[in-house]
């Protein structure tokens, strides 16, 4: 971890502030608590290297999930390089198929585990989840009252019960109640 975060921090800042290492690490964190509380057996490495790379290319937001994947299964970085040719398949899908917006069936258990791993925990932390969006929202120009504005209407649109994200069922099948509380307080905005 602390290689990766060493080598990649410059490209990160490229990155609006939602996507940075504090996400990241809260990916893996996440990803590690499901892999165990449903004994999926998944290597805890290939759940940290999905976590630090499926954002990458996150400055571009329509396309970074593929450019990520792509990444996986051409780069020589040596942490990646040492993977064997099914490994950087197994990683590079976990990259692709991120995005809560994702409406195509998983091509693997291990992709929809590191999609389950991007929602986060469900902490009930508006503020926070509120604050992110925001963040958002402020790097790519927006000034503060719109950013607070498009940050609450996002998050009712994303994350409440009529919301477009999208919870694989590793995600119901680990936080379904925790969840449902974290829905019916987005309602309330």
């Amino acid at each position: 971890r602390f290689t990766i975060i060493n080598d990649f921090s410059q490209a990160w800042s490229l990155n609006d502030a939602a996507h940075r290492v504090e996400h990241f690490r809260m990916v893996e964190l996440t990803g590690h608590h499901i892999n165990n509380t449903l004994n999926l057996g998944f290597n805890p490495k290939h759940i940290l290297l999905v976590a630090y790379f499926h954002d990458l290319f996150s400055w571009s937001r329509h396309n970074h999930h593929l450019m990520s994947g792509e990444w996986i299964m051409t780069t020589d970085y040596p942490l990646i390089a040492q993977l064997d040719p099914e490994e950087r398949s197994l990683v590079a899908s976990g990259c692709r198929e991120h995005r809560a917006s994702n409406q195509q069936p998983f091509s693997n258990q291990f992709a929809e585990l590191m999609s389950s791993a991007d929602r986060g925990f469900p902490d009930n932390n508006l503020k926070g989840m509120l604050q992110r969006a925001i963040d958002y929202r402020l790097h790519r120009g927006d000034n503060h009252e719109e950013a607070r504005k498009g940050a609450l209407i996002h998050l009712k649109e994303k994350f409440g019960s009529q919301g477009y994200a999208r919870y694989p069922n590793l995600y119901l099948l680990t936080f379904q109640k925790e969840l449902q509380e974290q829905r019916d307080l987005v309602d309330l905005l």
